[in-house]
Order: structure tokens, then sequence, then C-alpha cells
């Protein structure tokens, strides 16, 4: 079925002559009231990101894995900062992105939400989180 889902999204972005897909949405999506959760696949870290790897793989156009990293929060979430540790990133929020890098995809679009009260597209610990990434694709 995600499967199936990744063809037929695919179909859609094709016929509307897509060639960068702003998806898929790669959080967990663990509180019920986020305003993206519809895009994801669930609050399972390796659903979401062999869900991923399914849909991004053999597409003829570009995917971008979002939002880098820790964009869980709805409400408030330009003045709160979502403090993870490093195990927790890295087994949970990072994996589904891991798979995403895995097939391919073109892009990993940042997060706009705060980590460890920095913005995460400037924080050290989430940019080097984010070259694991590519130097563990492999």
């Amino acid at each position: 079925m995600i499967r199936r889902r990744g063809e037929v999204m695919a179909c859609k972005l094709k016929g509307k002559a897509v060639s960068v897909a702003l998806g898929p949405m790669m959080n967990l999506g663990r509180v019920a009231a986020g305003g993206r959760n519809w895009e994801g696949f669930g609050a399972d870290p390796y659903r979401v990101g062999e869900a991923s790897y399914e849909t991004i793989i053999d597409q003829s156009f570009f995917r971008s894995a979002k939002h880098y990293i820790n964009n869980e929060q709805e409400h408030y979430h330009a003045t709160s900062s979502s403090n993870v540790g490093d195990r927790t990133q890295h087994e949970l929020y990072a994996h589904p992105f891991l798979r995403s890098v895995m097939a391919g995809a073109a892009s990993v679009m940042c997060s706009h939400s705060e980590s460890l009260q920095y913005l995460c597209f400037l924080h050290g610990g989430m940019v080097s989180v984010g070259m694991y990434l590519y130097h563990h694709a492999e």
C-alpha cells in the first residue's frame, strides 16, 4: 500500500510537470495535533524510514525528505525548542532521514524549529547528524 501511494503521488506530480517533490514528510508525528501528520507514515521510526524508502526509490523526479529534524511541535513551534538527547536523536528521529538518503533523496529540507535553543539549520549538532546521514547512507 505504501509503494502504491508513492506510485499514485508520482503519477499526479508528473501530470502537473513537477520535477521536485517536497516530500515525503519524515517526522514521526508523535503529537496528534500536528498539522503535517497526514503527510507522514506514523510514529514508528523504522516504519517511517522504510516507507520513505519505498516511496522514493524508482521515481523519475527529485524527492526532498522533510523536515530535518525535530519538527514535531505544531503549536508554538516558532517560540519553543525541541530538546532531544543524542541517542534518541539518532535512533528515532534521524533514522527515517538516513533511509530516505539511502533511497536517493535529492535533498533534505531543513526544519524551521529550534533544537537545544538553536535554529536547527544553524545548530552544529544537527548539522553533524546530517553529515552522519550522508556518510553512512551507503
